[in-house]
């Protein structure tokens, strides 16, 4: 979601209720509702991109790829916290 404005974050919340992986433009109300992804303590939904600029998104997009491909266990997790914070949300 590389919107440059979102005024409540609902697009994302829709997404997550489907068990999307998010990889958005942290502005807005995605900015209150979602924190990037820290491999280090597993926690989070998705991965955040500071600025609306195309090399800020394929590198939120390069690392979301090599979780997906090289850290299964960190992608179902992503997953699960996923579906469980969009039922919290909703």
């Amino acid at each position: 979601m590389p919107s440059r404005f979102e005024p409540c974050g609902l697009n994302q919340l829709y997404a997550m209720k489907y068990g999307t992986i998010l990889v958005v433009h942290a502005v807005g109300g995605i900015r209150d509702t979602m924190q990037p992804f820290d491999p280090f303590n597993e926690s989070e939904q998705g991965w955040t991109f500071s600025r609306a600029a195309a090399n800020q998104l394929i590198h939120a997009l390069r690392s979301c790829l090599l979780t997906y491909r090289e850290y299964k266990k960190s992608w179902e997790g992503i997953q699960t916290r996923v579906l469980v914070a969009a039922k919290y949300q909703w």
